[in-house]
């Protein structure tokens, strides 16, 4: 027993403060102190008294709830905000699922997007509004249970967030209606994924999921099959059927062809988009210059920081390699990026590029889209490259006495630590992107802030600007302030700072 006494660790005794103690120790502790707090105090009296009296008394809020929808979505038709709300409901359900399944962060994210879609429910929004927002609350709990226990759907839940971004561009876009000569294309859609389905069901068989879609499929298809159509198309939807199940069966045990069933799966997505579209055909119902608002907001901010990063991280080992012309090119490329402002590159790539792409026509949500990763990712590739040159150099010649090669070096031992050392600059340049978004107004695209400037031109609401702008700055610090704190548990999960 005392063996055990001696080896248990010694920890600190914690003592637990009081608030009266607390305000004693920190503010109230000498004489010079105490006079501080009391100026300090009488100072915020006078000056919240004043922000108190026209927050509650002479503010105009009615302005905000007036106009929400302008402010969440733009000048979206809204004949097809039907669109938005799949969007919104498939990624509460993937949302869920991410809390269930990993916890810790993710659980905290799911968990503050629940509560703003409580908090958007008690909005003067219609009746219908607040129950699909609601509905989409009610997803995220249902599937967080769902998601619970189950480890093995992981990869499936980061495929599926990996392709909910080509799939919420291509739903808010439209597909459109096609003409009866065109319906070809469905039908080259539908039967490709019959195909992909029943080879992803019988090559992972023993997962319930993929069973259950080929029957929701089998189902599907007879159903349609017994439907008043003509005989044409009742032979192509028993032939989509058909193909379906001889694929389960072909795959069955076919284990080898794992890596490109996810591969088709992947071009099956950009693929059908394209498809869809025409390959050049414009039958799209919701264009891109009816995007607007928050929508808008978060749609470039979530482009330039997923494409930004992988293309910073590959401009910063550019930068260091031992190849002249690779290190070159990166280096100009940075520097030139990084010594011009935003509003120039915007404005080369709203106006420059239809001319030195003559005869090829850009939307302008992607040029903008492009000009925000372009220059993000020059500032990413040096706050990476900081990273990579905190590493010791005994890091890469132990790799090179593994045996390792360079791609696997910097993959596996490099890159790890100098992501890790540098998160907090990535996160803060991740924020400037997303508050960035903010210039797009200068080239005519009616984003959060170019809808707000918009309102306010509306002679019912001239002099309200106070109001509306900080409605604006509470909705941008929300989003700034998520992704801080989301950094913050990063760096304390990872121990960054702790010796």
């Amino acid at each position: 027993m005392e063996e055990q006494a001696q080896n248990q660790p010694i920890t600190r005794p914690t003592e637990s403060k009081g608030i009266l103690k607390w305000l004693k120790e920190n503010l109230f502790n000498t004489w010079y102190n105490t006079l501080l707090t009391v100026l300090a105090l009488i100072f915020l009296y006078f000056v919240l008294k004043g922000i108190l009296i026209w927050v509650f008394t002479e503010a105009r809020w009615s302005v905000i709830p007036a106009n929400l929808r302008l402010f969440m979505v733009g000048i979206y038709p809204s004949e097809e905000i039907w669109r938005i709300w799949v969007v919104i409901y498939g990624l509460s359900a993937l949302a869920g699922l991410s809390a269930g399944i990993w916890g810790g962060l993710i659980f905290r994210f799911a968990l503050a997007s629940g509560g703003v879609g409580v908090i958007l429910a008690v909005m003067p929004f219609n009746l219908w509004t607040r129950v699909w927002l609601l509905g989409a609350v009610i997803l995220i709990i249902g599937f967080f249970f769902l998601g619970r226990g189950r480890e093995r759907l992981r990869l499936w839940v980061l495929g599926g967030w990996f392709l909910s971004f080509p799939l919420t561009i291509g739903l808010l876009h439209g597909l459109g209606t096609f003409p009866s000569e065109d319906t070809w294309r469905i039908w080259v859609v539908l039967y490709s994924a019959s195909v992909l389905v029943g080879l992803s069901a019988g090559v992972w068989g023993r997962y319930i999921f993929w069973f259950g879609i080929v029957l929701v499929i089998v189902g599907a298809g007879v159903l349609l099959a017994v439907m008043p159509f003509n005989l044409l198309t009742v032979g192509l939807i028993l032939g989509m059927v058909l193909l379906c199940i001889g694929c389960f069966f072909w795959g069955r045990g076919k284990e080898r062809y794992r890596p490109w069933i996810l591969g088709g799966w992947f071009l099956f997505c950009f693929l059908t988009i394209g498809l869809l579209k025409g390959f050049g055909m414009h039958p799209t119902i919701v264009r891109t210059t009816s995007w607007g608002g928050l929508l808008l907001t978060l749609i470039l901010a979530v482009v330039g920081i997923v494409v930004s990063f992988p293309l910073g991280v590959l401009l910063a080992i550019g930068r260091q390699s031992t190849l002249p012309i690779v290190r070159w090119v990166s280096t100009v490329y940075i520097e030139t990026v990084r010594g011009v402002p935003l509003v120039t590159i915007l404005f080369m790539a709203q106006n420059m590029a239809p001319i030195f792409l003559h005869g090829f026509e850009i939307d302008k949500i992607l040029r903008a889209m492009i000009g925000l990763t372009l220059f993000a990712a020059a500032y990413m590739a040096e706050n990476v490259r900081g990273g990579l040159q905190a590493i010791p150099r005994g890091q890469h010649e132990a790799a090179r006495a593994l045996g390792l090669s360079y791609p696997l070096t910097m993959l596996f031992i490099i890159l790890p630590q100098a992501l890790r050392s540098v998160i907090p600059a990535i996160v803060g340049q991740f924020i400037a992107l997303f508050k960035d978004t903010s210039l797009v107004y200068i080239v005519a695209l009616l984003d959060l802030l170019g809808i707000t400037r918009n309102i306010l031109g509306n002679p019912e609401w001239l002099g309200l600007q106070a109001e509306v702008y900080i409605f604006v700055a509470l909705i941008y610090f929300v989003f700034s302030y998520s992704m801080s704190y989301i950094s913050r548990r990063i760096e304390t999960a990872l121990g960054v700072g702790e010796i």
